[in-house]
């Protein structure tokens, strides 16, 4: 028990880091998730209205992969729409914490001595 515990404490830190982190942030995005700009208006309607066409629609002259994936992702799912922000939120905090977690792979192979603070460093970037 103690060996898995211990290969596991550095991804349970950087969870424990992006977590609080993205909730100092945007602490009313966690209490009260809501559609924010294009997300709703643009991304989910055009989910509903195209179906998978709407990931190569693009928006203000950019493909925005990510939201779009994320609307048809859970659109398909037919996940009732007073959750698709709790959805976005979510995916949004696992990516996060998947690039932070690849970050912390990555430094391994650079021979960085504070592999944690190097893997989530970026969360602290002044907006």
């Amino acid at each position: 028990m103690l060996i898995f515990l211990n290969k596991f404490r550095p991804i349970l830190f950087i969870f424990l880091i992006v977590f609080i982190a993205l909730c100092f942030r945007r602490y009313d995005a966690f209490i009260n998730p809501q559609l924010w700009a294009e997300d709703g208006i643009i991304f989910f309607q055009q989910y509903e209205q195209f179906g998978i066409k709407s990931l190569i629609i693009p928006y203000a002259g950019y493909l925005h992969l990510v939201p779009r994936l994320i609307a048809y992702i859970f659109g398909f799912l037919s996940v009732n729409y007073i959750y698709i922000p709790l959805c976005y939120n979510l995916t949004t905090f696992l990516i996060t914490f998947l690039i932070a977690i690849q970050l912390w792979k990555s430094s391994v192979f650079l021979n960085i001595k504070y592999k944690i603070l190097y893997a989530t460093i970026f969360l602290f970037l002044p907006i």
